[in-house]
């Protein structure tokens, strides 16, 4: 998802627009907020609910954080994105726990499995992103 110019955009894998020109809280992703800044994030949408869950941050407010670990691009997102509704649409981050036995054995019993029919994704917070051609679809 790239927010920028005075509005919000969503792509899939693939690179086909899933959700084109909408209004967001998100840096540039309004006219109210149409500064120079724009926002990068990776997401999952929700179709049904109208919520972005945000598994990573690549750009906000211009600043790139592609090449900051894991934990600290996943800190600073958690300051800065608007949780809860956002004009047309809400964002929540993704909870993340750490892999252990304990962790999964937890996940796997309890009700957050339950809640969440798409079941747990797994991310390795070592692996460094890849440098997206995001001007390309930004321009």
């Amino acid at each position: 998802m790239i927010s920028g110019k005075g509005a919000t955009s969503a792509w899939n894998s693939q690179g086909f627009i899933k959700r084109e020109g909408f209004q967001s809280l998100l840096p540039g992703g309004n006219r109210a907020k149409a500064q120079f800044s724009r926002c990068v994030l990776d997401c999952v949408y929700d179709e049904a609910n109208n919520i972005f869950h945000v598994l990573d941050m690549i750009e906000w407010e211009g600043i790139a954080y592609k090449d900051l670990p894991f934990a600290s691009r996943l800190h600073v997102l958690q300051q800065k994105l608007p949780n809860g509704p956002s004009l047309d649409c809400s964002f929540r981050v993704v909870d993340y726990r750490q892999c252990t036995p304990s962790n999964l054995v937890e996940l796997a019993l309890g009700p957050v499995l339950a809640r969440h029919a798409n079941g747990l994704g797994m991310i390795d917070t070592e692996a460094m992103l890849r440098n997206p051609d995001i001007k390309t679809v930004y321009q």
